[in-house]
């Protein structure tokens, strides 16, 4: 083997020592309401939160503060800061994504923001289809860009005083949610399903004319595209290989 080719090859693993590969984050069970994003905010140290689960904070709904009053939009916008997230495989958890949350109307419906998710008004939950746009962020050690795999699932909150079985469509499949009466209470039920790039929840009903019915959480994956640099280097070694197999 020539020494230029063997200077090359080490120059390329040299190279590869510091570049970064796609990682992958699974996001679980981010509650989204009009008041706040839940369930991710930082409570590592209670043990409530696993570590590196990181913290989520809603920035502006339809534009503007999170409040307990409803917000009608369509689009429905959450502005979201994800934090304290591994996205580069490198062990530190310091990494931040910034995406939005989009909730369209696909039927005559406006989505609606309150303080217990999103619904089409209360106690309905027609035709709201679920998307992630506007995402922005770069991995703190490796600048890799991060992107938005899809959605791996969602779930179906509901709350009320009053006994009554309450069901909506995800995708097509159906959760159910059931409330004792007596006093109030609020469940979930949750629909897991293979990526995709949407959410959609329709055909929403109720046993009895009470309570909210909303979408109540995702589960969302992101990942990263390593830098041009190291996509370079990969197509260099790539390259040295080939040149060395005809010789």
């Amino acid at each position: 083997m020539k020494r230029s080719f063997l200077a090359a090859i080490a120059i390329a693993a040299f190279a590869m020592t510091s570049m970064s590969f796609a990682d992958i984050v699974t996001i679980t069970a981010l509650d989204v309401r009009g008041s706040g994003a839940f369930g991710h905010n930082g409570s590592q140290a209670t043990g409530t939160q696993p570590v590196g689960d990181g913290i989520a904070t809603l920035i502006t709904v339809a534009g503007v503060a999170p409040s307990t009053s409803r917000v009608s939009a369509d689009p429905l916008d959450y502005a979201l800061s994800f934090a304290e997230l591994d996205l580069d495989g490198d062990g530190s958890a310091n990494d931040t994504v910034l995406f939005t949350l989009r909730g369209t109307g696909t039927n005559s419906a406006t989505p609606s923001a309150m303080n217990q998710g999103s619904d089409t008004g209360f106690g309905n939950l027609n035709g709201i289809e679920f998307s992630v746009v506007n995402v922005s962020g770069t991995t703190t050690d490796s600048g890799d860009a991060i992107v938005f795999d899809g959605f791996l699932g969602a779930a179906l909150g509901a709350g009320g005083g009053v006994a009554t079985t309450n069901t909506v469509d995800i995708n097509g499949t159906t959760a159910s949610v059931t409330l004792p009466g007596g006093g109030f209470s609020f469940s979930t039920d949750a629909v897991d399903f293979a990526l995709t790039p949407t959410v959609t929840f329709d055909n929403s009903s109720r046993s009895a004319n009470s309570g909210t019915v909303v979408a109540r959480h995702f589960d969302l994956q992101f990942s990263t595209i390593p830098e041009p640099s190291s996509l370079a280097v990969l197509g260099l070694l790539g390259g040295l290989v080939a040149l060395r197999r005809r010789k």
